[in-house]
C-alpha cells in the first residue's frame, strides 16, 4: 500500500477506480467467458466482492444512474461489471 488514503473510502489510492483508473487502451485476450472464465465457476464466487471491484461497480453505478449494491458476491459483481459495462457501450460511451 502506498500510506495514503483515497477520498472515496478505499484503503488505498491505487485500489480506487476514481483515484487510478485502468490505462486507457489496456486489452485484455478474449476469452468466452471473459478474460477470467464463467463466474458461476469460481471457486471463491461466493465470497464478498473486492474492494476493487465495489470501487469500480460504485463508478459505473454513478456514471450510470443505477443502484449500487454493497452485498454482491465475487461472482455476481463480475456478472453486474459486464452488464454496466455493456450498458455504458449502448450508450455511446467506453467504460474506463
Amino acid at each position: 500500500m502506498s500510506g495514503k488514503s483515497c477520498p472515496h473510502g478505499m484503503p488505498d489510492p491505487e485500489w480506487c477506480a476514481y483515484c487510478s483508473p485502468p490505462p486507457p487502451g489496456r486489452d485484455l485476450p478474449p476469452h468466452p467467458d471473459g478474460p477470467f472464465g464463467d463466474p458461476d465457476e469460481w471457486v471463491t464466487g461466493d465470497e464478498p466482492m473486492t474492494d476493487r471491484q465495489a470501487s469500480y461497480l460504485r463508478y459505473l453505478c454513478g456514471e450510470l444512474g443505477e443502484e449500487f449494491d454493497p452485498g454482491l458476491t465475487k461472482a455476481e459483481a463480475s456478472k453486474r461489471i459486464a452488464e454496466l459495462e455493456e450498458l455504458l457501450r449502448k450508450r455511446g460511451r467506453e467504460p474506463s
